[in-house]
């Protein structure tokens, strides 16, 4: 409550400016609204969804928000992007340096000694006048524009050959850099049209109906970027890992999904708990049985009726299990599918995602495999076979 009373307050407090004290209104509001009125905003509001609001949901919507904007930054054509950008703000933050030390040294003056400020139209001008000026003279030193400012003094005639040498490193640099990187962006757009093109262009030779090919092209336009910042795609260079290595990183990938089935929970690996044919087996199950699938709108994962091969882990999306007389929405973070790790089984509903959707899967046939190469392992998954046909 007091913090929204004191941004109302904010409007009708008087403010000093230059010893001055100033009460009209509308100057007092232009004020506060230039300056703090969106930081009591934002601080104001995010207290009040912490106190009033579900916490747990609210953090847990910020981190999604945040890790969403992470991938997208970690994207090869956002990254170049960034990378551009930077390179400008950069060029614009080194000529800023610039033209402020010209401009210092244009307003320092020994008795009788003349600057280029002193002799330039601008002598009378106001400060941002000269700071434009001395701007323009720093973007000069580069090749862009030109300016009738020049050295007066022996210090500006030093400093101008300085920057004559500095800039002729600098604008070769960037130049160089941001060719490179728009050529870069331009490529890897280049390449997306084109493919997105020749995927049109087969759909309507192969007459697709439009229904169809309007469902296909959504769903890889979404696939496409999403991929390219995925964090479970593996960048090529994960290839020249050992296979051990390898199979060690999979499962650090997968190891929080996995632990919600019972049966791997119990043969996780835990530091002097377990055999190193136990960590072995469950590097084989991630690394062999588990991948990832994406599933575009209203795709049916699995019919009514049909036999149970894969074990579904939704990541990403909401979908719908539709039986004869109800629906259920299925939500991230839980096992579909389990029992056809431990019998033979038929789907008795229909798994329809909502919208373009990832899931972790694991093939029964392969878990099967990897578990069977180690009796004793394959002897325990009886046993807990039993207890959850049983139960």
């Amino acid at each position: 409550v007091y913090w929204v009373a004191d941004i109302f307050l904010g409007f009708v407090t008087g403010l000093l400016h230059k010893g001055h004290l100033i009460t009209d209104r509308r100057k007092i509001c232009r004020h506060y609204l230039q300056t703090w009125f969106f930081i009591d905003v934002g601080v104001t509001v995010m207290d009040i969804v912490l106190e009033f609001g579900a916490v747990d949901d609210t953090v847990g919507k910020l981190s999604q928000i945040t890790q969403f904007f992470q991938d997208q930054f970690e994207t090869q054509v956002a990254s170049m992007e960034f990378s551009l950008i930077f390179v400008m703000l950069s060029m614009g933050l080194a000529e800023h340096v610039i033209a402020c030390f010209w401009f210092g040294l244009g307003q320092t003056r020994s008795a009788g000694e003349e600057t280029w400020i002193s002799v330039s139209p601008y002598a009378e001008q106001g400060f941002m006048l000269q700071y434009l000026a001395a701007l323009r003279w720093a973007l000069a030193q580069q090749g862009m524009g030109n300016t009738e400012i020049e050295a007066i003094s022996l210090r500006e005639g030093i400093y101008t050959c300085g920057v004559a040498f500095i800039s002729l490193l600098i604008f070769s640099t960037v130049i160089s850099s941001m060719t490179s990187l728009v050529s870069a962006v331009h490529g890897k757009r280049m390449l997306e049209m084109q493919q997105m093109g020749i995927l049109r262009r087969f759909l309507r030779q192969n007459n697709i109906p439009a229904g169809l090919s309007a469902r296909i092209t959504r769903f890889l336009q979404y696939t496409y970027h999403q991929v390219a910042s995925e964090s479970h795609s593996q960048p090529p260079i994960l290839e020249l890992l050992p296979r051990s290595l390898h199979a060690e990183l999979q499962f650090a990938c997968y190891e929080s999904c996995m632990r919600k089935i019972t049966f791997l929970k119990e043969i996780m690996p835990r530091r002097g708990s377990v055999s190193a044919k136990q960590e072995q087996v469950v590097h084989k199950i991630a690394t062999h049985a588990i991948s990832l699938m994406h599933a575009a709108e209203d795709d049916l994962i699995f019919a009514n009726g049909t036999e149970a091969e894969i074990l579904f882990w939704p990541t990403q999306g909401s979908f719908r299990y539709l039986q004869t007389e109800k629906a259920l929405q299925v939500q991230e973070g839980q096992w579909i599918s389990e029992m056809c790790l431990w019998c033979q089984w038929a789907h008795v509903g229909d798994f329809i995602s909502d919208g373009f959707t990832k899931l972790v899967t694991i093939h029964a046939e392969e878990f099967c495999k990897c578990v069977a190469k180690v009796v004793e392992l394959q002897m325990q998954a009886h046993r807990h076979a039993t207890t959850y046909v049983d139960a």
